[in-house]
């Protein structure tokens, strides 16, 4: 196993180097190749789908609980799905910063794993009952039209 050292220097870096590693001109905005990435019509959102997903087997030779590993997931997951949307996907990507916030999520579980679960856990809690409630929505709305468009039959 690398030292701990180590291994926060690999995850700070790729992080920099995905989500803020330029300046944008006139701006103190930075940004990374992930965005960059995203701009490329097609693949590019799966190339940086793929680095991202680096954070998630560090998080595995880590041994982070699931609840951690879930968090990690499912910032991938917003950020490949929001950031696939043309152009303001793009400029949601680039804000996000999934990566720095999955590198950050991993140097707080090796500082203090017990505290680190226990947010992760809260907030994948969260995060699940948003999408089930979202869904209910969703279903709701799709029932409602259904019977409108029946009415109207």
């Amino acid at each position: 196993m690398k030292s701990k050292d180590e291994i926060e220097r690999r995850l700070k870096s790729l992080a920099v180097l995905l989500d803020s590693k330029f300046q944008v001109p006139g701006t103190s905005f930075r940004i990374g190749w992930d965005a960059a990435l995203g701009l490329i019509p097609g693949i590019g959102d799966l190339i940086s789908t793929l680095f991202a997903l680096y954070f998630f087997y560090e998080a595995l030779r880590l041994r982070a609980p699931a609840s951690v590993l879930l968090r990690i997931l499912s910032n991938i997951a917003v950020d490949s799905g929001l950031g696939a949307v043309p152009i303001a996907g793009d400029l949601f990507d680039a804000a996000w910063k999934a990566n720095q916030r999955n590198a950050g999520l991993l140097l707080e579980y090796c500082s203090n794993p017990k505290r680190t679960q226990k947010e992760s856990r809260l907030k994948v809690g969260l995060i699940l009952a948003c999408a089930v409630a979202l869904l209910a929505c969703v279903a709701y709305s799709a029932w409602r039209l259904i019977g409108a468009v029946i009415s109207l039959l």
